[in-house]
């Protein structure tokens, strides 16, 4: 008992110890200061040893995704057509040690997990950006008095806190532990997106909210919430082109200046470029590299860009017309992966990984976040897609239960079946359980745990492969 208590210490404290590693890595890969006062060739000797202390296992994740897997096989052929080689070179190592970041929480962590570490994340940024504004203004504010923290810019806060506020809410909504310290998280976190004066950064975090809660409605019909989220990915092609075409429009309508107009002629620029190396590109992180190529974008703009604010036409210039390809047809089927998933269960989890792609696909209208080196956007999105390939939506625990009790298929239906079944009214019992809403689980039975919502559990009987929800109290946790 003795060896049993020192072995199941030891474990905890590890386990805690690596959480706070990671949870620091993923602020630090958020960008601005911070990242380069540590550096990210550090944070990847870091990123390295996490993955050696299990053994290399992590890196076998990469193949759960084949079309993420072609994707950055595509990036590191890249490097026999770029315009830079040597730029190629160090940016694919950047960009493979942020990516062995996600492999890594991908392998140790369940997407429940993953949303929580996000929402911790970014709530610590949004606390260290506030001690930047107060305690160094001159670097946390900018000239125009906007916040931008501990970033580079303004709208990079804006984009971080969009993800950080909406996985807070959800956090907030769903757990009793720590809840004062999740809500002031979500409460600074609100307080820097309103003073970064991102206009865009309102737009989208009001947007997913409202499609957060849309797909909630909408899980009761199946058929059409499929039917919108098949659209969704087209009207974000629609709003992009619309964008590119009428961005003076409708920076006028927005009351912003030449700062915001000027990317239209940049677009129109770097379309032209883009169709000299259409299939191919220029090569990972090549064409800003070279002035033989950026020159050309540089002598017509007043201004000297170092992406082209796209993330979509980025990709393109990147790895081409075929890349970009083979990473959209996995990411849309990760997309509707989620949305099955969701569908199933209908956890938070499931509406925070729906919301977050959500947010990836239209943030990258303005600003460039697809394949990015350094960035936490694409750590989530190889840790999260890739978990739940690995995983699914769980929480990787077992159990079994502790009386015969009824599991449900629905949360929306517990009440109504505990109200029933208090009132003995066996006929509603029974007509649920002919239609697949409820079915009994005996005492004893060994159960998978798949997510938790508030008091209630959503479990998977080994045995007959059903899902359903049933009280924690019920149920005991190995």
């Amino acid at each position: 008992m003795k060896k049993y208590k020192e072995n199941f210490l030891h474990s905890h404290l590890y386990n805690n110890i690596e959480r706070f590693t990671v949870v620091i890595l993923m602020f630090l890969f958020t960008g601005g200061i911070a990242l380069d006062i540590v550096g990210w060739k550090k944070a990847s000797i870091v990123i390295g040893l996490l993955i050696f202390i299990y053994k290399g296992k992590p890196l076998q994740l990469i193949l759960k995704d084949r079309w993420l897997f072609s994707t950055l096989l595509l990036c590191i052929f890249s490097t026999t057509w770029s315009v830079n080689f040597d730029q190629t070179v160090e940016s694919l190592y950047a960009l493979l040690s942020t990516t062995l970041l996600g492999l890594f929480i991908a392998w140790r962590y369940t997407v429940s997990e993953i949303f929580k570490l996000t929402a911790i994340s970014l709530g610590l940024a949004a606390f260290v950006s506030l001690v930047f504004v107060y305690i160094l203004p001159t670097y946390g504010v900018d000239i125009n008095g906007n916040w931008k923290g501990s970033f580079l810019h303004k709208n990079i806060l804006g984009q971080y806190m969009i993800l950080g506020c909406f996985s807070l809410l959800l956090l907030t909504s769903q757990t009793k532990r720590h809840k004062l310290k999740i809500s002031t998280m979500l409460l600074v976190g609100l307080l820097m997106l309103f003073k970064s004066e991102s206009t865009s950064a309102y737009v989208i975090f009001l947007l997913v909210l409202a499609l957060s809660i849309f797909i909630r409605v909408l899980r009761v019909n199946k058929k059409f919430l499929v039917t919108i989220a098949m659209i969704i990915p087209m009207l974000v092609a629609t709003l992009l082109i619309g964008l590119i075409k009428n961005a003076e429009f409708i920076a006028n309508l927005f009351g912003k200046d030449l700062t915001f107009t000027g990317r239209t002629t940049l677009w129109q620029l770097i379309i032209n470029k883009i169709k000299e190396n259409l299939l191919l590109g220029y090569g990972y992180d090549a064409f800003w590299w070279n002035i033989n190529e950026y020159s050309y974008v540089w002598n017509v703009l007043t201004w000297q860009p170092s992406h082209t604010h796209n993330g979509y036409l980025e990709l393109l210039l990147n790895i081409g017309l075929i890349g970009s390809l083979i990473f959209f047809i996995g990411f849309f089927k990760n997309f509707l992966k989620t949305l099955s998933v969701y569908i199933k269960y209908g956890t938070n989890e499931g509406v925070w990984l729906i919301g977050f792609l959500l947010i990836l696909l239209i943030i990258n209208i303005t600003e460039v976040n697809f394949l990015q080196k350094n960035s936490l956007f694409w750590i989530i999105y190889v840790a999260s897609v890739l978990s739940l390939r690995f995983k699914g939506m769980k929480t990787s625990v077992e159990g079994f239960i502790l009386k015969n009790i009824i599991a449900v298929a629905s949360i929306s239906d517990y009440k109504a079946l505990e109200n029933n079944y208090r009132n003995g009214n066996k006929g509603y019992i029974n007509e649920m359980e002919q239609k697949g809403l409820v079915f009994w689980i005996n005492k004893g039975v060994e159960v998978e745990v798949l997510a938790e919502q508030k008091d209630l559990i959503l479990i998977k009987d080994k045995y007959s492969n059903k899902s359903g929800y049933i009280k924690r109290k019920y149920l005991y946790i190995n």
